[in-house]
């Protein structure tokens, strides 16, 4: 289950008289942390029978079809990700955002990490800040 505020995951939190599912969100900065089923669209006539939901939320809608918010959240995951004393060809970390090459913003997004990328001849670098700073330092990367 995801949080309808933050999309972040969610874990039950036991249940209400009528048996509706409480849930509670694991991101402890939300602004809404704690809800039930039917906050989220599900109904429940009696213990143990529910509707399905019908819609999506805004969180799921960014998360599927918003291009901007895709490339932004996967982009900026997989730097926050980079390790220290690696270094990444500009295809790898394109396959760890698993996005195509051609990703409407992706190339973009990813100049925007000038502190993380190098280049040598025809080829782009990424990794860790220290990294990129160090290679650059030592006169393999421009």
């Amino acid at each position: 289950m995801e949080c309808l505020t933050c999309g972040s995951d969610c874990t039950r939190n036991g249940t209400e008289r009528d048996g509706t599912q409480k849930w509670t969100c694991k991101n402890t900065e939300c602004t809404k942390r704690y809800f039930t089923d039917k906050d989220v669209g599900v109904t429940t006539d009696k213990p143990g029978t529910s509707k399905p939901k019908v819609g999506m939320s805004m969180n799921e809608f960014k998360k599927k079809y918003d291009t901007d918010y895709i490339v932004n959240t996967r982009v900026s995951k997989v730097m926050g990700q980079l390790s220290k004393n690696l270094i990444y060809e500009k295809s790898d970390v394109v396959k760890l955002t698993q996005l195509s090459n051609s990703y409407p913003g992706l190339s973009d997004k990813l100049a925007e990490f000038e502190d993380q990328q190098g280049r040598t001849n025809s080829r782009t670098f990424y990794g860790h800040p220290e990294t990129i700073a160090q290679l650059k330092e030592q006169a393999k990367l421009m």
